[in-house]
């Protein structure tokens, strides 16, 4: 990720506010069932790993869940149970000083089916490689020692000053699978994982 700036950061967050209110409505949203809450239940107990404190953000996790009357939450697993939880855990986990800020992002979430940062002015960032493969190498000091040995350099020379003309809208590639590492907030691990990678389903151009 290149963090980039602009002589329009106005204009950068009214483009940033606009997509995520043009998108808004293609995102498809349902309750979580109770199947869903018991398969979440299955898998920490599955794991052996911290079940009763897990267990016990879960269950807190959904009585709030409950009592905000079964919002519709994104069908992605990125945003759904996970992020639930991981907004519970980090409420109750918090300082006191900074509760009301954390319950306000787990009621946010509840209350839009978006993450919090959705509401602020936020930044924009281009990802340019993503998931890079080092042979023999899974140590993460050593992954990033490599990128930027071998590719850094090109991509600051490639990159320099440039002028996005076009958004690229992604959908997944059901053909092309990919290896991922992702992080569990139910069990607060990580795991090696298998899902389709992304490509390009259209353009939108900009008019200037």
């Amino acid at each position: 990720v290149v963090r980039c700036e602009s002589t329009g950061n106005a204009q950068l967050n009214e483009l940033r506010a606009k997509i995520i209110q043009s998108t808004r409505d293609m995102i498809d949203r349902t309750p979580i069932s109770d199947e869903e809450f018991q398969r979440a239940e299955w898998w920490i107990n599955q794991i052996g790993r911290d079940i009763h404190d897990n267990l016990k953000s879960l269950f807190g996790a959904r009585e709030i869940y409950l009592e905000a009357g079964f919002p519709h939450l994104p069908s992605s697993r990125h945003f759904r149970i996970g992020q639930l939880v991981r907004l519970y855990k980090e409420w109750i986990r918090a300082p006191k000083s900074e509760q009301d800020k954390r319950r306000m992002y787990l009621d946010y979430f509840l209350t839009n089916g978006e993450p919090h940062w959705y509401a602020s002015s936020g930044a924009l960032h281009t990802t340019i490689a993503s998931g890079l493969k080092i042979s023999g190498k899974t140590d993460k000091a050593q992954r990033m020692k490599n990128f930027q040995q071998e590719i850094w350099d090109t991509i600051k020379d490639k990159l320099g000053t440039y002028r996005v003309d076009h958004l690229a809208i992604l959908g997944e590639d059901p053909d092309n699978i990919v290896e991922v590492r992702f992080y569990d907030w139910l069990t607060e691990q990580f795991f090696e994982d298998k899902r389709p990678a992304f490509k390009i389903a259209d353009i939108a151009p900009f008019q200037s």
